[in-house]
């Protein structure tokens, strides 16, 4: 499979999230990186390269935050959501789409052919041995590709924004009086949703695995 399209896909990922996080600086230290009339072609190297090094670290850190703790520990995994018996009533007025169970028909089939394999695991162990059957196909893969990198995407940029408004409403509160709140309410609310475009395609992402795997050919 060509990898050159999900390669180029990651790099502007991270330097998106990374660029988010410089232009906050540069507002908050008034450095006037955005509104200079021209920049010298080093600087715009050392600014991509560390807008590409500031991603890496956000995409470590929401994946910490938004995936292991917000999702696996607190939300519940898509996996466990997508097959149970009832949308769970915890959480689901404020995340009412990522609590959405599959049709009880296409959860049996999926129940009696996990049991045919003898996967009696409803999370992690049925996640890989769904995965891993249902990538033989390869369209079947590149659609998936798309999904993690739409919610890798929102992931991260979600966190870079709620991290902007946090880092601009500190600031503001000891004396930066150049700051307006308009931008940290921004921030706020571009940032949630983000989040909730993360949860989405995230929740699609085990979907379509689910989806595919109760409708393989024996």
């Amino acid at each position: 499979m060509d990898k050159t399209p999900f390669s180029v896909y990651d790099f502007l990922a991270y330097l998106a999230s990374g660029a988010i996080l410089i232009a906050c600086f540069d507002y908050l230290g008034q450095y006037g990186l955005a509104t200079r009339s021209s920049i010298s072609a080093v600087l715009v190297l050392y600014l991509v390269i560390a807008a590409y090094i500031l991603g890496q670290v956000v995409s470590h850190l929401s994946s910490m935050f938004f995936e292991n703790t917000l999702v696996f520990r607190i939300l519940g995994s898509p996996m466990t959501n997508l097959q149970a018996a009832e949308e769970r009533k915890k959480w689901r007025y404020l995340f009412p789409g990522f609590y959405k169970t599959l049709p009880k028909e296409t959860i049996v089939r999926i129940k009696a052919r996990a049991i045919s394999k003898n996967m009696l695991s409803q999370d992690n162990g049925m996640f890989y041995h769904a995965f891993a059957l249902v990538t033989r196909e390869r369209d079947i893969q590149q659609r998936l590709d798309e999904f993690r990198n739409q919610y890798g995407f929102a992931r991260n940029t979600s966190l870079s924004l709620i991290a902007t408004g946090i880092i601009l409403v500190i600031a503001k509160w000891t004396g930066n009086t150049h700051i307006f709140w308009r931008w940290p309410i921004a921030a706020f609310i571009s940032g949630v949703i983000m989040l909730y475009r993360y949860l989405k395609f995230f929740r699609q992402y085990t979907y379509e695995i689910l989806l595919r795997y109760a409708e393989l050919a024996d």
